[in-house]
This record gives structure tokens, sequence and C-alpha cells, in this order.
């Protein structure tokens, strides 16, 4: 069960790749049910930090230099 937005970004980031696109529908299957409504803020939010990018066909990467942004 993640513990907060912190959980859920955890959860989201590791479901994440930057070669393979996921569509929002796929990446709420990775952060449990109860949490799921909150998924769009959060990759929002994300996408906003640059640590998501978006594709042209709105599926979610992982941004491959994202980390090194945040830290």
């Amino acid at each position: 069960e993640p513990s907060g937005r912190a959980g859920l970004e955890t959860i989201i980031i590791g479901s994440l790749h930057p070669e393979y696109p996921m569509s929002l529908r796929t990446v709420e299957q990775s952060v449990p049910k109860l949490h799921r409504d909150q998924v769009p803020d959060v990759l929002n939010k994300l996408v906003e930090d640059r640590i998501v990018l978006v594709d042209g066909t709105g599926k979610y990467l992982l941004n491959p230099v994202g980390k090194d942004i945040a830290a």
C-alpha cells in the first residue's frame, strides 16, 4: 500500500520504461485500485517535473535523464 503521493510516484516511476510507451490505463493498472483515480494528477506532476515524458500518441515514457534532473 503506497504511503501518499510520494509512494504513488515511486510506483508509477517504477512501472514506466524509457523505450516502451504506456497508456494511462496501463499505468493505472500498476497502482492499487484504491489510488487509481489519483494517477492522472501524479503523472501530470511527473511530466511537469520532466521525470516522465509524453509521446506523440499521448503515452507515457520514463525520461532517461529525468532522475538526474530531479536529483
